[in-house]
């Protein structure tokens, strides 16, 4: 059962009763829900990064969404000018990038969906109101290595290719009687 109407009319105690400041209420709002855009809302988690995330420093320069199997993928730069970032390196692996000596400048972030352990809305002030839309999904975003399994892959291929030219050579080879 909810609560009688004596309930309902009978004043809460003062913030002051409860030791804290006087804090009145200066204004009343309507609050409307809404679930027109709550598939199209995500929360995005970077476990891989430490405290918060200043605005721009997370900018992806390209992101792919498949919406039915609900997985994105974003590119995010590097910033191959700071001294801790090692040039030779990213030479290295940016072969897993393309074949024309590309400098690895980018890192992919790929999504993982993680069970939904509570609800979450995201709210608007609009029109004298807040509009509340809750969050169906949340996605951890982190790191692709997919770069590292194209330089293998590469790798494989040109000591394979070595084999086989040292296979044609032995081939070749005649016996010789050495007196």
């Amino acid at each position: 059962m909810g609560p009688s109407k004596m309930d309902v009319d009978k004043p809460a105690k003062a913030a002051t009763e409860y030791g804290l400041p006087d804090d009145e209420i200066v204004a009343e709002i309507p609050v409307y829900l809404t679930h027109q855009i709550a598939k199209n809302l995500h929360i995005l988690q970077y476990p891989q990064k430490e405290g918060t995330i200043s605005p721009g420093v997370l900018l992806p320069k390209v992101a792919r969404i498949k919406p039915i199997h609900g997985q994105m993928e974003m590119d995010i730069s590097l910033d191959v000018q700071s001294p801790m970032y090692n040039r030779e390196r990213g030479l290295e692996l940016g072969v897993g990038l393309a074949d024309n000596g590309r400098l690895l400048d980018i890192t992919t972030l790929v999504s993982v969906d993680i069970p939904k352990s509570s609800t979450y809305v995201a709210g608007v002030f609009s029109n004298g109101g807040l509009h509340l839309t809750p969050i169906e999904c949340l996605t951890q975003l982190r790191p692709s290595l997919k770069y590292l399994d194209r330089v293998a892959e590469k790798e494989l291929a040109a000591s394979k290719l070595d084999i086989d030219d040292d296979d044609d050579e032995t081939k070749d080879a005649k016996a010789q009687t050495v007196q």
